[in-house]
């Protein structure tokens, strides 16, 4: 599993910098490829760097992607990856980690996607929430009562009682209040846009031709999207999903679900933060699952050799 917006720290990845030269020239090549020093505001860039989408994104991906190299290069390769998924912005990693994509060709991607999100968020007044413990029925009734013929939708079904909105702040802030009303925790997220939905509309549409663009495979193993909750099955319909996923909602309990259904497991999680790990958490208590967020986490895993691990990206 690989992980989205949101879960980075000031210094991520500096451990794996100094430590091992295929993440230096990882880190190398990223910056080539966004044309600005990335590493530096993975490693020495402050919160506020960091919380600019435009570069919160690109840094996700590659921290998530360091982590995946040394992974493999330190004996993961054993472990057969049996399918692949991410949240959001974690789509494009698993879709790398999958073979779908160069590395190179989605950072780019991601690059371009972060721009267009911050200066759609830029444009227009757009805010996000996290409804607890209601479901999707209930979520969408506030939703429809705060939108006030505005924009408000359900934008990411993460697990059981969590579901974060999308749309209009001043809807968004109707939304919690009306949340309150009914004994239910609700919190404003700090984010620069209404993500996945409509309001991206315009970011999605030019972040189109950049996936046209852009050379996909059939992935190795499948790779869940976040629209349908299936795995993708060609180029073509990576495109389409990618571009999709940009004004719909993230279905990452229905991967999740989906996936175990299909009898995959264990799980690993790839990247800064434990924000996957605790989502599975609350979808099945019974899954098995590893946070790989750490060099240490690293030499533990890689050091169970005799173990039969399926990995599964996000």
């Amino acid at each position: 599993m690989f992980t989205g917006q949101g879960a980075q720290s000031a210094g991520m990845g500096r451990e794996l910098l100094e430590t091992f030269p295929s993440v230096r020239e990882l880190f190398a090549e990223a910056n080539r490829v966004v044309g600005f020093d990335l590493a530096s505001a993975c490693v020495d860039g402050d919160s506020a760097t960091l919380e600019q989408t435009s570069v919160q994104q690109p840094a996700i991906f590659l921290v998530s992607a360091a982590y995946l190299t040394v992974f493999r290069e330190r004996g993961g390769n054993g472990r057969a990856m049996a399918a692949a998924a991410g949240l959001s912005l974690g789509e494009y990693t698993a879709l790398y980690a999958a073979g779908a994509v160069d590395f190179s060709a989605a950072l780019n991607l991601v690059r371009h996607r972060g721009r267009l999100m911050q200066e759609s968020g830029e444009k227009q007044s757009g805010g996000m929430a996290c409804l607890m413990s209601l479901e999707l029925p209930a979520v969408q009734e506030i939703c429809d009562q705060a939108a006030d013929g505005g924009v408000l939708t359900p934008a990411n079904l993460n697990c059981p009682g969590q579901i974060v909105i999308s749309g209009d702040k001043k809807a968004c802030e109707r939304a919690l209040e009306l949340a309150a009303k009914k004994g239910k925790r609700g919190v404003a997220l700090k984010v620069s846009g209404a993500f996945h939905s409509p309001l991206m509309a315009d970011a999605a549409e030019e972040l189109k031709g950049h996936l046209e663009a852009t050379a996909f495979r059939v992935p190795d193993v499948p790779v869940y999207s976040n629209v349908t909750g299936e795995p993708h099955t060609g180029p073509d319909e990576i495109r389409e999903q990618l571009y999709q996923q940009m004004t719909r909602p993230v279905l990452w309990q229905r991967c999740i679900e989906n996936m175990c259904s299909a009898g995959l497991g264990p799980f690993v999680e790839f990247g800064p933060g434990k924000v996957l790990t605790g989502l599975l958490r609350r979808i099945d208590r019974a899954i098995d699952c590893q946070n790989l967020s750490s060099v240490e986490d690293m030499e533990k895993m890689t050091a169970k050799t005799d173990m039969d691990v399926k990995e599964v990206a996000s």
